[in-house]
């Protein structure tokens, strides 16, 4: 049934149930395909009700509620949708699928099970495919709880895995384990269990380029598995070497193996190292090769396909040291020191990396109260210091090279869904001016 030019009222078989329908509004794309943005423009500012992905850098795609749509990607506030895709469900995330020469996929994942895939060209449907399994809860394997969509948690239960150049989405349905689709057509590839199945035990999952890998609560290690074919390619567990310190001694804790020069979601890198100390030893770190295998490095040798991607930039747990590590050769880069304010507040709080800035905001930068802070990605030099828009920055994220910032305060840790109105408290996404006002 047609309602009017470029959209459609559809019906799908959805849920667990045959008769269970959903009904979908899809929206085509509207005039010419925009321009691309092929650099963001100095002082460009826009209050938006979700955090944008760049699609190409030609569209923002944002979701809330029960709609996915795009807009150009430097329009003004509440500029008409490009596209559109509504369903009379909840939408729960978002991801862009990339597909080489051609417009990416914009794949979202719904409460009821519904994976969708929309051409951000033309805002038509690709394809739909259906998830099965528990997917209303809040529980994710991806364990990234940040609010990053339409005022809310993104539950982080949804992947891309680039591979060999054939996109695989992947998407955690709690306990259930994995499903992996094709990003091409939405087939189904494989599904996997988790091995744990403990009480009380979880699993976390991350990406990389060319695995997923595992890590579950009954094993010290980690599994690496074809993105594709779901089968294990390798297995890691490293044990401390002989002349580490022992856990326990002068606050040192056993050694843990995580995630290492991630570039947003995706991590080629795993770094094994001490807790609580690093005991005046360098971790050990293992690449995921284009195989799917953990290589060692000697501490001496590049990580393989890192050169010139950004560097790692972490802040202190006090909050007053911002230290930047080179990812290919896995040494500091540069640090930036700064005095312990009075106010006992953060000097460096939240960190985002573009790929020609790294942004920080201070709580009370050299006493003078807030801050927006920006530092070159090569020297560590800084090159902007004014006073943040708006209210207080309480999290900040990346849109591409646009910088996002809310300053809505939510717990990382919290599992419970957040409730504020956006229209008080909007997300602003920015590429500031290179300038010192502070």
């Amino acid at each position: 049934m047609v309602l009017s030019a470029g959209v459609v009222l559809a019906t799908a078989l959805t849920g667990c149930q045959q008769d269970d329908r959903v009904v979908e509004k899809v929206t085509k794309a509207r005039g010419a395909y925009p321009d691309r943005v092929e650099r963001p423009s100095p002082g460009f500012q826009v209050a938006l009700t979700t955090v944008p992905l760049v699609a190409d850098n030609r569209l923002r795609v944002l979701d809330a509620e029960n709609r996915v749509w795009a807009e150009p990607l430097e329009a003004p506030q509440k500029t008409p949708a490009y596209w559109s895709y509504e369903r009379d469900e909840t939408v729960l995330t978002v991801e862009l699928a990339e597909r080489a020469g051609r417009a990416p996929l914009a794949v979202s994942l719904w409460a009821d099970g519904g994976l969708i895939a929309v051409d951000t060209r033309t805002g038509t449907v690709a394809w739909r495919a259906e998830v099965g399994g528990s997917i209303s809860d809040r529980w994710s394997a991806f364990d990234r709880y940040h609010y990053d969509r339409g005022g809310r948690y993104a539950d982080s239960r949804l992947r891309v895995v680039s591979g060999d150049g054939r996109p695989v989405v992947l998407v955690d349905v709690s306990e259930a384990g994995l499903i992996a689709f094709d990003a091409a057509d939405g087939d189904e590839l494989w599904n996997g269990d988790w091995k744990c199945d403990e009480p009380g035990a979880t699993s976390t999952s991350w990406v990389a380029t060319h695995a997923v890998v595992v890590a579950e609560d009954c094993y010290t290690g980690v599994r690496l598995l074809d993105p594709r074919t779901g089968k294990q390619t390798a297995e890691l567990d490293p044990k401390a070497p002989a002349e580490w310190p022992q856990a326990g001694e002068n606050g040192i804790q056993a050694p843990v193996l995580s995630e290492y020069g991630c570039v947003r979601e995706v991590c080629d890198l795993l770094k094994f190292q001490l807790s609580g100390s690093s005991g005046g030893v360098e971790p050990l770190y293992f690449w995921i090769d284009d195989k799917g295998k953990a290589v060692p490095l000697d501490k001496d040798e590049p990580t393989p396909d890192a050169e010139g991607l950004p560097p790692e930039v972490q802040t202190s747990s006090e909050g007053f040291v911002l230290t930047a590590t080179d990812v290919a050769e896995r040494t500091t880069r540069w640090h930036v020191e700064t005095p312990l304010n009075t106010a006992g507040l953060r000097s460096f709080g939240n960190v985002v990396v573009t790929s020609d800035v790294v942004w920080v905001d201070s709580k009370n930068w050299k006493e003078k109260g807030p801050a927006l802070l920006a530092y070159d990605l090569e020297s560590g030099k800084q090159t902007t210091c004014r006073k943040p828009p708006g209210k207080a920055i309480e999290d900040m994220a990346a849109a591409g090279d646009y910088l996002v910032m809310s300053d809505v305060d939510i717990d990382s840790e919290s599992t419970a869904e957040p409730t504020f109105d956006v229209d008080d408290h909007p997300f602003l996404m920015m590429y500031p001016e290179r300038k010192s006002t502070c």
